[in-house]
């Protein structure tokens, strides 16, 4: 009888081993509050999709009453959380210790994930009216609100948003983060800001509140979180406007105006560094000449501009425009730089593989763009192409447990001036050194009573070195509300724990100088570690 039972057995393990091993599924689950309130939230979109895949499908979820949600039956591998409703801020799951806009989180297999809370922020709303010289409604007219921010001791503005006025001459712009900003006006209803103007007459011209057409006259608008300002009202501006004409010298010949663009900036550097209605660019002819129209009153710098992977400056030359056209300019072109350089350790015998590191450029001047970025061989040399005749500010990035002790273009110290190129030698060799006995700054973050978790810490150089941009320090705290700052460099600095906050307000000095007996005082030394506990500030008020 066992005998024959033996083939049916055997048949029995043999199914058994050919079923495939049940998958484990993972599971993530959080909930989403309002920032400002701590009250759950409901209706809130909550989308988590497979990090760094491009078409990878998404799933989504609302959150109901609770403010609750719950993804089921996920598959290992790394993911991004994100979380948006309607008069909030959006947000992307920042892991706890990390800082910035966002990480991923990695799941394994039948992993249950709890914690991923969102503290949504309510939006910011700008609203008013703007009327034309006689006092009447301006339909069409397109209205940007512009965050200010500061580099180098200099007021710099970016536009946030922008919506057009309606046949009231109302506009209402949404969905803003605390911050101080300005708000400016520009006549759309010809087409645009370069048809606005026809040169040699008074038109409208770009106007900032309350009723300026330059910055320096402009009045800030200090929002915090969740906050409407209304009422912004005021007129449109009319102004000469003329033309400028000139010729771009030391062309190459066959084609070489091609991706060349001329555009005027304001001569004054020391005031916000953009200059509304009259940056845009302008292309070069065939001949070299260019002409750009609708130019107000007033000194400029006039900057040649080459696109191609990305602008670099070629040439500059002093504008002033005062009551007529200007004709016969000349900008002369000026080859960029090759920038060749060396990252070394301090104190090391025998230098590590340094391929990890990368070195950046960025430029301090108003245009925010033209900066450059390359990376070191395992030596620790690198070569940086196409270099603008600029100034800049110098980073490293992927040197662990290391900070920049000096920086060096050839025989000068540029460590806290910053990287000006204008007159640089083309042999000159960027040296940068490394310190690699760095300190360590810990702590505790308090709201209230309670744990200041995921609440952002910054460590602040103290007095403000606008030039090293690398001695800022940004964390997270974690559930328990610890935090901890890795690879400072020493010296003074003020350090903060915000209840939200962006890079554009903690590097704005004239936005800090409300906190800077909130920051608690802290003398950072080599290889030493610094202890704080630190009570949440709120950035909005």
């Amino acid at each position: 009888m066992f005998m024959r039972l033996l083939p049916v057995f055997a048949a029995v393990i043999l199914v058994a081993q050919e079923q495939p091993a049940v998958k484990k599924l993972a599971r993530v689950e959080g909930k989403a509050l309002n920032a400002r309130t701590g009250e759950p939230l409901r209706k809130v979109n909550v989308t988590l999709g497979p990090a760094g895949m491009r078409n990878a499908t998404a799933r989504q979820i609302t959150t109901e009453a609770d403010g609750r949600f719950a993804f089921e039956g996920l598959e290992p591998g790394s993911y991004q959380v994100s979380a948006d409703r309607v008069g909030f801020l959006p947000q992307r799951y920042n892991p706890l210790g990390r800082a910035g806009s966002g990480g991923t989180i990695a799941l394994s297999a039948g992993q249950q994930l709890t914690g991923i809370d969102f503290k949504l922020i309510p939006q910011g709303v700008i609203a008013g009216r703007i009327l034309d010289a006689d006092g009447d409604p301006m339909q069409r007219v397109q209205v940007s609100v512009l965050r200010v921010s500061s580099l180098g001791g200099r007021r710099r503005a970016a536009v946030q948003s922008s919506g057009a006025t309606n046949d009231l001459g109302e506009f209402r712009i949404y969905s803003l983060p605390a911050g101080r900003y300005y708000v400016m006006a520009a006549n759309n209803s010809r087409g645009g800001v370069r048809q606005l103007v026809r040169t040699g007459s008074e038109e409208y011209v770009p106007t900032f509140y309350p009723g300026s057409t330059d910055a320096e006259g402009a009045s800030l608008v200090d929002l915090e979180a969740g906050q409407e300002v209304s009422g912004i009202l005021f007129q449109l501006r009319r102004s000469p406007v003329f033309h400028v004409r000139g010729k771009v010298a030391g062309l190459q010949p066959v084609n070489s105006h091609r991706g060349l663009n001329v555009m005027l900036m304001p001569a004054d550097r020391t005031v916000l560094q953009m200059a509304p209605g009259q940056s845009a660019p302008v292309g070069i002819k065939p001949d070299g000449s260019f002409e750009l129209a609708g130019v107000q009153p007033g000194s400029y710098q006039l900057v040649l501009l080459r696109w191609d992977r990305r602008p670099v400056t070629l040439g500059r030359t002093p504008v002033t425009v005062s009551s007529g056209h200007v004709d016969g300019v000349t900008l002369t072109v000026a080859d960029p730089l090759s920038i060749n350089g060396v990252v070394r350790m301090e104190g090391t015998e025998q230098q590590p593989d340094l391929s990890a590191i990368r070195v950046s450029l960025r430029p301090i001047d108003p245009l925010p763009i033209g900066g450059v970025d390359g990376g070191a061989k395992p030596d620790g040399t690198f070569k940086l192409e196409s270099v603008s005749r600029d100034s800049f500010t110098v980073n490293v990035t992927g040197a662990e447990n290391a900070y920049i002790r000096s920086v060096r273009l050839g025989t000068q110290d540029v460590t806290g001036t910053g990287l000006d190129l204008s007159s640089a030698a083309a042999a000159s060799t960027l040296e940068i050194t490394l310190g690699t006995r760095p300190g360590l700054v810990e702590g505790t973050v308090k709201e209230g009573d309670k744990p200041g978790a995921g609440r952002t810490v910054t460590l602040l150089p103290d007095p403000a070195k606008p030039m090293q941009p690398y001695l800022i320090y940004t964390g997270s705290a974690d559930q328990d509300g610890a935090f901890n700052l890795k690879g400072v460099a020493p010296g003074n600095y003020r350090l903060y724990a915000w209840e939200e906050i962006t890079r554009e307000l903690y590097t704005d000095s004239f936005f800090l100088k409300k906190f800077e007996n909130d920051g608690i005082k802290i003398t950072v030394k080599e290889g030493a570690t610094e202890r704080a506990e630190l009570h949440v500030l709120q950035a909005g008020k």
